[in-house]
């Protein structure tokens, strides 16, 4: 134990300050600190992003849903387009699609 004594208090000040150091890294970097915030910030911002892609899509359809009811002829128009509808006595052509 004659080593403990040949130590300084500058060189037991420098390694609590460098163990200090090191835990305050880990705690900054690693998954539970600062870099964890930041990952969820990131995932935050994305799932933000993502919402407000359906948002708009929402409203055009709703848009679109709007025309449909106030619109007769928008109902046949869509119905000959996607489901090739015909009238009674109509000739069906196809042209290529």
């Amino acid at each position: 134990m004659a080593w403990l004594r040949r130590i300084s208090v500058y060189e037991w000040a420098s390694a609590a300050l460098l163990a200090l150091l090191a835990v305050l890294a880990v705690r900054i970097a690693g998954d539970t600190g600062y870099g964890r915030i930041a990952l969820l910030e990131e995932e935050i911002a994305e799932r933000r992003a993502e919402a407000d892609a359906y948002l708009q899509r929402n409203q055009l359809i709703a848009a679109q849903l709007q025309k449909i009811k106030s619109d007769a002829g928008q109902v046949e128009v869509l119905a000959r387009y996607h489901f090739g509808m015909i009238k009674p006595d109509e000739v069906f052509i196809q042209t290529g699609r």
